[in-house]
């Protein structure tokens, strides 16, 4: 997050399991900020693919859920449907 202070970012790569705070803290934290980035694009990467957990993503902010490990043709998919040509 104290990089998104930092740096203009287009999109987030959400890992789930992070040593500080984990991707969901880390996307509620964001969301729920007043700050200009409030609204990027939230992307998790987890290899929990149960249903209750990508409804969890969801309701939590994220915009998509790409799974572990990574298809590619996935995650350019997703990439896809988030960024634009500036």
């Amino acid at each position: 997050i104290e990089w998104l202070d930092k740096q203009e970012f287009d999109l987030i790569l959400m890992d789930m399991i992070m040593p500080v705070m984990d991707g969901h803290e880390a996307t509620i934290a964001i969301r729920n900020s007043q700050k200009p980035y409030k609204d990027i694009p939230i992307i998790a990467l987890t290899a929990n693919t149960m249903a209750d957990e990508v409804e969890r993503c969801v309701a939590e902010g994220m915009n998509d859920h790409v799974e572990k490990p990574i298809e590619f043709e996935k995650l350019i998919a997703s990439l896809a449907r988030f960024l634009r040509k500036k």
